[in-house]
């Protein structure tokens, strides 16, 4: 059987707060007295703390971020929103098409029309 575990926040050395998932018997520690059992909890902060220093240094300098979003996985969530956005239009003009009542020569040209432009908005929208 195992043990329950229950969450504990805890302040760093340096004043960060960090939340800690522990057993029952060590969350009734001090701060001080659970960083000398997880030691670990230190060294990934600290780890954490000069990694950002190194991102934003490098930042200063302009140099690309680790944590950049690459320009072909860009591209590729632009094609796919277009493509999300190309289908959607495409559905309001069949509903549009389908759901438009008749009426007048106007009315029904000006229903052709906006169908039209929305067929062809779809299309620019993957060329």
């Amino acid at each position: 059987m195992s043990e329950d575990l229950v969450s504990r926040a805890i302040v760093m050395p340096d004043g960060a707060r960090v939340i800690v998932v522990v057993k029952p018997a060590l969350a009734a520690l001090s701060d001080a007295e659970l960083l000398v059992k997880l030691p670990f909890i230190e060294t990934i902060n600290e780890r954490w703390a000069e990694q950002e220093a190194e991102e934003e240094r490098r930042r200063e300098q302009g140099a690309p971020s680790d944590w950049a979003v690459p320009d072909e996985l860009r591209d590729e969530m632009e094609r796919a929103k277009a493509r999300g956005l190309q289908s959607d239009l495409r559905v309001l003009a069949q509903r549009l098409q389908a759901d438009a009542p008749e009426g007048t020569r106007d009315f029904d040209e000006g229903i052709a029309w906006a169908v039209r432009w929305l067929e062809n908005t779809a299309t620019r929208l993957t060329r």
